[in-house]
């Protein structure tokens, strides 16, 4: 049996078993809403499609689904020679198949426009014949894009294409699929499950990473042409494998275009700053393991104290003026210490080892400034960077270091009044006590108790005064050597408890404020509709109630009391009679 012939069947198959819907085909051009455009059977049915029903398009027809409209249907399918054009909104609850063999098939999408599907089915022998086309609008794909031969289109000039997959090994189909050119514009990730990259896909316009995790390889690269942006990128949305980028232009955050690269579910971006050539471009790609073991080890003492033993990047130029100023970022999976020492190091191999392949080198130091804090921040490099050599990079910093080899586990936890913090250790050998140190910042670190060693290997300790927002703390574990340790840093935010009261009051009495501890806070009182009545910056001493009196007091009705210390924000609803 041929294939066209065996697809036939399976179509007609499908369309008799889908919950003995109905099958509506049109009987020539017109709007979509017309009910006298449809029949069933061949006869009039004096109706539109509904939910549960399958559409069949096999004529030489135009239907338009008009702005506005909102259209659901069970599945879809064309042959011949048609054109549906959607400005208003279609949803398939199946599968779109466009099965070709007499004319040009072709979807349009303009401004304003969405249509959703699960699966689309692309069954023609000739090119040009079935074709997706967006000009705007929106093109949401649950499923897979399927070719029965060798041919099917999409074309882009606007629009998004939105990948919001919920099936296990979803694949994306890249720029040469098969025997035609795809044109990609805007694309979002967002998916359930991780995709696959088919083939190498260039993006024109931007592409955001929402949710799920892109494969790509050598061969099937994701490719940012001259103009385009990148959107989004976390843990759990980002490539897993190489990306590419072309042309001086399309930066983003300022001068500097990032790579949405990770590795193992950990998001470990690289930027590059604006190319001298439109040909010119950057392959970079993010390995989350040791660069001591993956890459080498051997480091210029006279420049560097050590390299990172979590990460690296590969990061190589093409083309005419490839080089560039690059930035490295950093979060919590980093083990960043001291985020203003960091640097950035390149591997220079002069081996005959393959460009993604170090063989003997070293690594040195690429002067650059930081910025940031131990949870996240990044370094860029200070000048051009023309010679990667082998092209990989990490962090220069010798404080980027794993836990103490004696500490188990580390954690912190807040209650309504204090943080607590509890540490195990493998052993107490060569243990001599542990400084607790605690930071507001991240950055700068104080001293905040002495503990001595015992013979547990479990400790605990509050802090009894954190400060609202984000606290900071590490341990500095000290050897019998005299050797000064400094463990990962852990973050517990702490909301405080502070209390406001009356909620209920008059206009001329006073508002109170307990709980709030030594410090400066921002009071601001706003009304519903977002008015200002009342702005100060209060100076608070330990332990201290204060009370703001309302000069001209305030107007009955309805307002929010929000306090703003750094990164911590508390409000509450207060009522004037």
């Amino acid at each position: 049996m041929e294939l066209r012939t065996l697809f036939t069947s399976i179509i007609a198959l499908f369309i008799f078993q889908t919950a003995q819907a109905r099958v509506l085909s049109a009987n020539g051009s017109g709007d979509w809403n017309d009910s006298s455009l449809w029949e069933v059977d061949g006869s009039a049915c004096t109706c539109v499609p509904s939910s549960t029903d399958t559409v069949s398009l096999d004529g030489w027809y135009e239907v338009t689904i008009p702005s506005g409209e909102v259209v659901n249907i069970n599945s879809l399918f064309m042959d011949g020679r048609q054109d549906l054009i959607i400005e208003g909104s279609l949803t398939v609850e199946h599968d779109l198949t466009m099965d070709n063999g007499t004319g040009m098939l072709r979807v349009l999408i303009v401004d304003g426009g969405l249509l959703s599907v699960n699966n689309v089915y692309f069954n023609t022998y000739k090119a040009d014949r079935v074709l997706i086309e967006m000009t705007g609008g929106d093109f949401m794909v649950a499923g897979n894009f399927n070719f029965l031969h060798l041919y099917g289109k999409l074309d882009m000039s606007g629009g998004t294409l939105t990948f919001n997959a919920t099936t296990e090994r979803s694949v994306i189909p890249g720029d040469q699929i098969l025997n035609e050119e795809w044109t990609y514009y805007n694309v979002v990730l967002d998916s359930q499950t991780p995709l696959t990259l088919g083939s190498p896909l260039t993006i024109y316009g931007t592409m955001t990473f929402t949710n799920g995790i892109l494969s790509t390889t050598e061969t099937n690269l994701l490719i940012f042409e001259d103009e385009a942006l990148v959107a989004g990128g976390s843990d759990a949305s980002h490539v897993d494998g190489p990306v590419k980028k072309i042309g001086k232009k399309g930066v983003t955050g300022g001068n500097v275009f990032v790579f949405p690269t990770g590795d193992q579910g950990e998001y470990g971006p690289i930027g590059i700053g604006q190319l001298n050539s439109v040909t010119a471009s950057y392959t970079a790609e993010y390995f989350f393991e040791d660069p001591n073991t993956a890459v080498g080890a051997d480091y210029d003492e006279a420049t560097l104290s050590g390299i990172s033993d979590k990460e690296y990047w590969y990061l190589m130029g093409e083309g005419t003026n490839s080089f560039s100023e690059i930035n490295l970022y950093w979060d919590d999976h980093s083990g960043i210490i001291t985020p203003l020492d960091v640097e950035i190091a390149k591997f220079v191999d002069n081996s005959s080892a393959s460009a993604r392949m170090a063989s003997t080198g070293i690594w040195e130091l690429v002067d650059g400034s930081s910025s940031g804090t131990v949870l996240s921040g990044s370094v860029e490099s200070d000048q051009i960077v023309e010679d990667y050599s082998t092209g990989f990079v990490t962090f220069g910093n010798p404080d980027i270091t794993v836990l103490p080899v004696d500490i188990v586990s580390f954690v912190g936890n807040a209650d309504e009044s204090s943080i607590g913090l509890e540490w195990e250790i493998a052993s107490n050998l060569d243990n001599n006590g542990f400084q607790l140190q605690r930071s507001k910042d991240g950055i700068s670190f104080e001293d905040y108790a002495w503990i001595d060693p015992s013979d547990a290997l479990n400790y605990e300790i509050s802090d009894e005064q954190p400060s609202r927002g984000w606290n900071y703390y590490r341990l500095k574990q000290t050897e019998d050597n005299g050797e000064e340790i400094l463990s990962k840093v852990v973050a517990v935010y702490w909301d405080g408890n502070v209390a406001v009261y009356p909620s209920l009051m008059s206009g001329n009495e006073a508002l109170n404020i307990a709980g709030l501890g030594e410090g400066t806070v921002n009071l601001t009182i706003v009304d519903l509709k977002g008015r200002v009545h009342w702005a100060q910056e209060l100076v608070i001493g330990e332990g201290q109630t204060v009370s703001i009196d309302f000069a001209e007091g305030l107007a009955s009705g309805q307002y929010i009391v929000r306090l703003q210390e750094l990164d911590w924000v508390d409000q509450v609803k207060l009522v004037v009679r």
